[in-house]
């Protein structure tokens, strides 16, 4: 780091310039400050604090729109995507209709052919494991309300990342436990193929988790900006903590889909 009064380079962590002798403990600045810049920027922070994690802009075709929009609408269209056709249901080949999410959570028979469901929703061949998908809308919209946050602080950008990364993971991973588990029931007598609400509902939270990883990109550009041991201890752990929160998310959808299921 540099003395704020002499601008000489010092030891990280040392409390007063070996120079001028004053006390150096609280302030850090940059490299154009240290040569004699002293336009007012966010170029140090005092120790202990570290730049507030702010919204970023993203030009689409010349127009700049900021992220946390973008994020807002990609958690709508998640949320939208539960109540439309998600699944393509066949019995022998014979396509007997098209399901939602809200079809599957809410037991909601919408097809032309009602013999199917009078042997699949049988007494001995009910399957009450679906009522948990209320968890892909519980969700987007968590992640909607994460974005929803006014006081951005430290970072939210690595929460709205896990929110989005896990919703598109657990249904991603849930569609082939589901598949698997009917091929080997039924041995392939009947399928369930995704629709394009299925893969919207994907592509809308990895458009969210991108942008909150572009958040934490420009965030850690601001930390790299600092000079300081607070700053610099920060920056390798922050993908850790966003993967771990995603994975975690990740697990906890899992077992609120058949926990949810069990109970209902």
């Amino acid at each position: 780091m540099f003395c704020k009064k002499c601008g000489k380079e010092l030891e990280d962590n040392v409390r007063f310039c070996n120079y001028c002798g004053v006390e150096v403990e609280s302030k850090v600045v940059d490299l154009n400050e240290a040569a004699g810049n002293n336009k007012p920027d966010n170029s140090y922070v005092n120790a202990g604090e570290q730049p507030v994690e702010e919204d970023v802009s993203i030009n689409i075709a010349g127009h700049k729109i900021k992220g946390r929009l973008i994020m807002k609408i990609a958690a709508i269209v998640a949320a939208a995507c539960f109540f439309f056709p998600m699944f393509t249901v066949s019995c022998a080949g014979v396509n007997v209709g098209n399901v939602s999410m809200a079809d599957l959570t809410f037991e909601t028979e919408d097809t032309t052919q009602d013999g199917y469901y009078d042997y699949y929703d049988s007494d001995d061949e009910e399957d009450n494991g679906t009522v948990g998908m209320i968890v892909f809308l519980i969700a987007p919209i968590s992640a909607f309300c994460i974005c929803m946050v006014k006081n951005e602080g430290k970072g939210w950008g690595k929460e709205a990342v896990a929110a989005f990364g896990s919703s598109a993971l657990a249904l991603i991973s849930l569609y082939f436990v589901i598949t698997n588990t009917m091929n080997d029931e039924y041995g392939g007598y009947v399928q369930a193929k995704p629709m394009f609400s299925y893969y919207l509902y994907i592509i809308a939270c990895v458009i969210g988790a991108v942008v909150g990883i572009m958040i934490i990109k420009e965030h850690q550009k601001k930390l790299a900006a600092n000079v300081g041991t607070v700053q610099q201890a920060e920056k390798p752990n922050v993908w850790v903590k966003t993967a771990l929160y995603t994975a975690g998310e990740t697990f906890s959808i899992y077992v609120l889909f058949f926990l949810i299921s069990e109970i209902f």
